[in-house]
């Protein structure tokens, strides 16, 4: 098992991060030569904003269709890196986490300017403070189990470890983020 500084884990974070970015910059010029940015029944248009601004939750279903998504995502990497495709998967899915970031804070900006960064950096506070390292840390040990072709119980303390860190940023966002989201649309 390598070290967590070694430069192993340095050129898997390096091939990470080229593929995040990879896909961010595809999301940019998805959204500037093929997106339709000025339909108006789109994410940020000012009907989404008017419609959410008044929108009653419960937190408790938000945070349980919030971890079924976040866990079974987890749970389908986790299991990808059990296979031979485990690290191909792990690229991928950076690949389309970065495209979908780069889409979206695109048509932020087209649509709201400068203020449609400041929406996605609060539609995304607190949690993706505890979901960034989360993943990374998950993927990182996807990406190693899956080029290893050996079981090594590091593998399931990483997933559980990857698992509780998901589940707080879950509560994070089901009950702190629409609080902040909606305090910020009100005076929008």
């Amino acid at each position: 098992m390598e070290l967590l500084g070694s430069k192993g884990r340095e050129a898997k974070k390096k091939k990470l991060t080229v593929f995040f970015l990879t896909g961010f910059v595809l999301g940019v010029f998805y959204i500037i030569l093929l997106g339709r940015a000025d339909n108006q029944n789109m994410l940020m248009s000012s009907y989404f904003f008017s419609k959410y601004q008044y929108m009653d939750y419960s937190p408790l279903d938000l945070l349980a269709y919030i971890l079924k998504s976040r866990l079974s995502l987890i749970t389908f990497l986790w299991l990808m890196g059990l296979t031979v495709i485990g690290s191909m998967t792990v690229l991928m899915f950076s690949l389309w986490a970065g495209f979908s970031l780069g889409l979206i804070l695109t048509m932020a900006v087209l649509k709201l300017g400068m203020a449609g960064i400041l929406l996605c950096v609060i539609s995304m506070f607190p949690q993706y403070l505890i979901y960034f390292p989360a993943f990374l840390f998950g993927l990182l040990h996807i990406y190693e189990m899956s080029q290893q072709k050996r079981w090594n119980g590091t593998y399931i303390a990483a997933f559980g470890v990857t698992a509780l860190l998901v589940i707080v940023g879950g509560i994070l966002e089901s009950y702190v983020n629409p609080m902040l989201l909606k305090a910020l649309l009100s005076r929008v």
